[in-house]
């Protein structure tokens, strides 16, 4: 069995998630083909890397993440991180030899995203980025039915992230906010996800042409300010620009031919956290919610005029990821679509086979090519070509 190491950078939200999903890797996937242990966890604040090593269970902690590049216990990184932190980790972790899971987007731009796959591709390290959505079973089985022909021609595809919790004008500033740190707004944060899918289910895109809004156009800075928790008074210091979109709006194009809409908005009242795929062909449709997780509506136009209707799937053991749970309606939830990744990229090292992974640096890079693309044509009104010749 092939020993890992692995440490974490990034004592947050998103390594709450990770730690999780590492530690459950054993329990849903036995025998495992490798044993994890859980290294080190790095943060620049010294309390959160305290009480995360003590929370998830990690050997030790850190706030430098360069102590890992050369430490021989870790073989394995986790970048949870800011965006702008993601190239600089990655690339060092990279030339030491670190097999490396990235969060999404992987880069603040397409170009870095590209650098990285390559640096990881010549280096042979395993390399995944967390794109989890496309994980989902009921997601997969989409990509079933659409391979095999049972939704027919595909004419169109509908694909919409959207939430509410940037709309309170008093919510503070943080990364996410900030061009500088996250790149672009609700377009990398959550767009990145249904780019992914569509991409996962249709191929790559030919061309965008997007309108993005920014609706608080400026927020106070607050002292240790959580996402959307309006800060007390006394912690505001002062104001910061708002640089990032808050709502984003694209036509896009398929190398395939197919046309769709993507909508991303962190502006949406009643929305919490929902993303919505709908794909429409000649022959059926499809259409999938998160938030009824476990569920894969599909229309076939064989059915008898009679019956014709959405059907209700159930996701159980005949299905994508069917090997979690013996029965359909104990369901796959938040952590158990990050195992499923986790899967991937342990047995991916396990097996020395860095293809083996469900979603790579180039698939990263992908999507980053295109969240450029629908960036600069909000810029400048026009459709913009992505370059699928690399």
């Amino acid at each position: 069995m092939k020993n890992i190491g692995i440490s974490m950078i990034g004592g947050g939200f998103m390594g709450k998630l990770h730690t999780l999903a590492i530690q459950s890797y054993p329990v849903y996937y036995y025998p495992p083909k490798a044993n994890v242990t859980k290294e080190c966890v790095v943060d620049i604040d010294p309390e959160i890397a305290r009480t995360s090593r003590e929370r998830f269970g990690f050997d030790r902690c850190a706030t430098d993440w360069k102590e890992l590049m050369n430490d021989d216990r870790t073989t394995a990184v986790v970048v949870a991180t800011p965006n702008f932190l993601h190239k600089p980790i990655v690339m060092e972790a990279i030339k030491a030899g670190k097999h490396v899971f990235c969060e999404k987007p992987l880069a603040m731009n397409g170009q870095d995203a590209y650098e990285m796959y390559q640096a990881a591709k010549e280096a042979g390290v395993v390399h995944a980025v967390g794109h989890n959505n496309r994980a989902l079973s009921a997601v997969r089985l989409m990509k079933q039915l659409i391979d095999k022909g049972a939704l027919g021609e595909i004419y169109s595809i509908q694909m919409r992230y959207v939430q509410a919790w940037g709309m309170d004008p008093e919510a503070p500033m943080q990364w996410r906010f900030d061009a500088s740190k996250a790149g672009t707004g609700t377009l990398g944060d959550t767009g990145s996800h249904a780019l992914d899918i569509g991409r996962y289910l249709l191929g790559d895109y030919k061309r965008v042409t997007s309108l993005t809004k920014t609706f608080v156009k400026e927020r106070n800075i607050a002292a240790g300010a959580l996402l959307s928790k309006v800060p007390d008074k006394n912690q505001i210091t002062g104001r910061q620009k708002v640089d990032v979109d808050d709502d984003i709006k694209a036509l896009v194009e398929f190398e395939s031919g197919v046309s769709g809409i993507l909508w991303s908005s962190r502006f949406c009242m009643g929305h919490e956290d929902t993303l919505d795929i709908e794909v429409y062909g000649s022959m059926g449709s499809a259409r999938f919610s998160r938030e009824r997780p476990n569920e894969l509506e599909f229309y076939s136009g064989k059915d008898e005029e009679s019956v014709k209707g959405f059907r209700k799937i159930k996701m159980g053991p005949q299905h994508p990821n069917g090997e979690l749970w013996p029965m359909a309606d104990l369901g796959v939830g938040y952590v158990e679509q990050k195992c499923v990744e986790y899967k991937d990229f342990f047995e991916a090292i396990a097996d020395n086979k860095p293809g083996k992974v469900a979603t790579s640096f180039y698939d990263g890079f992908k999507v980053c090519q295109v969240i450029d693309a629908i960036a600069k044509s909000a810029q400048t009104g026009q459709w913009v070509e992505i370059d699928n010749t690399i």
